[in-house]
Parts: C-alpha cells; sequence; structure tokens
C-alpha cells in the first residue's frame, strides 16, 4: 500500500534570505528594513508592566476610599443578607450574584458584610 499524501515527509525548510547560511536561527537572523529585533522590543516594552501596576494601584486605592462603607438603602440591603446566610432575594432571586457574595463574605475577613 502506498503511503498517503498527507502522511509523506516534508521536504526541509529553506533559509529566510539566500545570503545567510541554513544554520542560522530565528534569533540570530539580522531584521530587515522597518522591522526591531526581539532585543529592541524587550528594551521598548519594559516601562508597561511598572506603569500598568501603578495604574491598577491608584484604581484600588480610589475604589477603597470611595467603597461604600455600610449597607446602602434599596435592594442593596436585602442582597447583603441573602449572601451572608444564603437565603433567597425576591423574585428573580441573582444566584449567581448571592453565591458570589457568599464566597466573598467569608473569604474576605476585613470590614463589615456590607463592606465585603
Amino acid at each position: 500500500v502506498a503511503p498517503r499524501a498527507e502522511m509523506a515527509p516534508k521536504p526541509p525548510s529553506k533559509p529566510a534570505r539566500a545570503s545567510e547560511p541554513a544554520s542560522r536561527t530565528l534569533e540570530q537572523r539580522r531584521p530587515g528594513p522597518g522591522q526591531q529585533s526581539a532585543s529592541d522590543e524587550a528594551q521598548e516594552t519594559g516601562w508597561a508592566f511598572p506603569v500598568g501596576m501603578a495604574l491598577a494601584s491608584v484604581a484600588l486605592a480610589v475604589y477603597v476610599k470611595t467603597a461604600y462603607p455600610t449597607v446602602p438603602g434599596g435592594d442593596a440591603g436585602e442582597l447583603c443578607f441573602a449572601s451572608c446566610c444564603l437565603a433567597i432575594a425576591h423574585p428573580p432571586g441573582y444566584p449567581l450574584f448571592i453565591m458570589t457574595g457568599h464566597l466573598l463574605t467569608h473569604l474576605i475577613p476585613i470590614g463589615t458584610p456590607g463592606f465585603r
């Protein structure tokens, strides 16, 4: 039985440029005009992580500072109560909210249940 065309071995790949030997790896090749090397990209994006962390820290600080310290009026009180004891809030019940609130109420030991 002859081998199928899909299973036939692939021919060896050709080098990217005719002037470069086939033994050079991709990292060793020089970038063409208008392209950047991997080390240039790493140097340019090195500032992204610290800036991102600084922005996330500022956003978290603003959120914690402006978070409601107790239970606000309206449905929020009922939903906080239902989350603490896994009760059923008024229809439709908000089951995902209740389960998530119950989990976070027991995992985060800081402040009142209304703050958590």
